[in-house]
């Protein structure tokens, strides 16, 4: 538990008002509310209204009943279980062991029959932290889950590709063997450059001559290009929510589809082994917050580096119907039309291929068990970073019943948030599918969600004014940290 003792309820009451007070102003400034909306179903609490409740201390039974009838008072409906940093009462070490035991799973239940008797319905939340997808590192490293042994899959990691540009030398003294960088070796190409540019015609695979990690080839007379692309592995621990944990195993390449059945094996699936009788009436969703590729950053963490899973190239073969592996310098170099349309082709397979992975399985798995899937994607700020760590929004989207954003205090407005869930609404409303039409107002944002004690009186605040100018159609969840009594 946090120890700041002279906090109670009033935090809590502040942040529901706040968000209550936020709703009837976007339904009325709303330019969309002739589209048969009844904005007045919107003017009191609904059990849509979901406040993350951070779990991030030991989280004894009276304390989880203290907590939940305090949430209740204040006209909260549901609640989302959002597993910590400081879970089992410590903070940086003990946390993902803590995370999934039979105690964790032991307290959970306790609140599952807490709320149930309350009348509260409960979100879950499907991964320690963030970014979802590495099951507290059970994904990569194995471990416990309850009783149960996980074993360990290491080749599941995240992976990138990097484009590697080796000198050539200059006329008459040039280089004729070169050894190959870091990595696995994806492909070797050379090109004739011109303006800037890569002449297409000139382009030569030359993987096959690789032997005994080096290339030899003699190079042709003009200005030639000699690029080498090599997959390598994301670092353990370079997830964003990660931070401050002893040896994080993060993360996984949710491309990879078995390593997404694995996620779901650990997290989802475990949840319904025990808890089936909550599915569909006490548990109606699962929050899935911040997947993304984890290279090529905001915090420019892998420059110049592209998402990549080893499934890629022979996808986006049979999608686009012509060869990656021939065309990836195009990726990279060059402003041309060809240009234009690889790397257009490539990011939406890449988004296409992420879609039908991660979160079309999820969603089908949430169907299947009487629950939503909800969330937000990694990113979804910059336009530039959108795409390089989330790939294509609306995709992704797409297999989730409620769509989500975030906008958290310590990020500067202006951004490109208030966009896409306007954007999100609009596809929905236009849409000619009945079920389509139904999800309209579930485009939400993630209020608060990294705000913490301190800030919960001048970020919250700052956060739902700009939510009200910003065409928000429903604004969920805030947050709420555990606090002792």
């Amino acid at each position: 538990m946090l120890e700041e003792k002279n906090l109670g309820r009033v935090p809590i009451l502040a942040v529901v008002l706040l968000v209550l007070q936020c709703i009837p102003l976007v339904l009325l400034g709303s330019e969309y509310s002739d589209q048969g909306v009844n904005a007045g179903e919107f003017r009191a609490a609904v059990a849509d209204l979901a406040p993350f409740w951070f779990w991030n201390g030991d989280m004894r039974p009276e304390e989880i009943e203290r907590q939940l009838r305090a949430m209740k008072e204040a006209g909260i409906h549901s609640v989302v279980f959002h597993p910590r940093f400081g879970m089992g009462g410590q903070f940086g070490h003990g946390e993902l062991e803590y995370y999934l035991s039979e105690t964790y799973f032991d307290r959970f239940k306790f609140g599952l029959e807490t709320c149930r008797r309350l009348g509260l319905k409960v979100i879950l939340y499907d991964e320690y932290n963030w970014p979802s997808g590495y099951a507290g590192g059970r994904v990569l490293r194995g471990g416990l889950v309850g009783t149960r042994q996980v074993p360990p899959n290491p080749e599941y990691i995240a992976k990138h590709l990097a484009m590697v540009v080796m000198p050539i030398g200059a006329e008459g003294k040039r280089e004729s063997s070169w050894k190959v960088p870091d990595g696995k070796l994806v492909a070797v190409i050379a090109a004739e450059a011109r303006q800037g540019g890569l002449i297409r015609s000139t382009f030569r695979n030359l993987t096959s001559q690789v032997g005994d990690g080096r290339l030899k080839w003699e190079v042709p007379n003009g200005d030639w290009r000699l690029m080498f692309f090599m997959q390598r592995d994301s670092p353990p621990g370079t997830g964003p929510g990660t931070a401050g944990v002893d040896n994080p195993p993060c993360c996984a390449d949710l491309m990879n589809p078995a390593a997404v059945d694995k996620f779901i094996s650990v997290t989802h699936a475990e949840y319904y082994r025990r808890f089936a009788e909550y599915f569909g009436s006490t548990i109606t969703a699962i929050f899935t917050d911040e997947p993304g590729f984890l290279n090529n950053r905001i915090d420019g963490y892998l420059p110049n580096t592209v998402p990549w899973t080893e499934s890629l190239p022979e996808f986006f073969e049979r999608k686009k119907g012509y060869s990656l592996i021939d065309s990836l310098p195009l990726v990279w170099v060059g402003e041309s039309e060809d240009n234009a349309r690889v790397r257009s082709d490539f990011w939406d397979t890449l988004s296409t291929l992420y879609m039908e992975t991660y979160f079309r399985k999820i969603y089908v798995w949430c169907a299947a068990h009487r629950i939503q899937s909800v969330g937000h994607v990694l990113e979804d700020t910059l336009r530039f970073h959108r795409t390089f760590e989330g790939g294509d929004y609306f995709k992704t989207m797409r297999y989730m019943h409620r769509a989500g954003v975030d906008q958290i205090g310590q990020r500067r407005f202006g951004l490109i948030n208030p966009k896409l869930p306007r954007s999100c609404t609009l596809s929905f409303i236009l849409s000619k599918d009945r079920e389509n039409r139904n999800r309209l107002l579930t485009c939400s944002t993630t209020s608060f969600g990294e705000t913490t004690f301190t800030a919960l009186s001048s970020t919250p605040p700052g956060c739902s004014t700009w939510q009200a100018g910003a065409d928000r159609w429903l604004t969920s969840p805030s947050s709420i940290p555990p606090r002792p009594s």
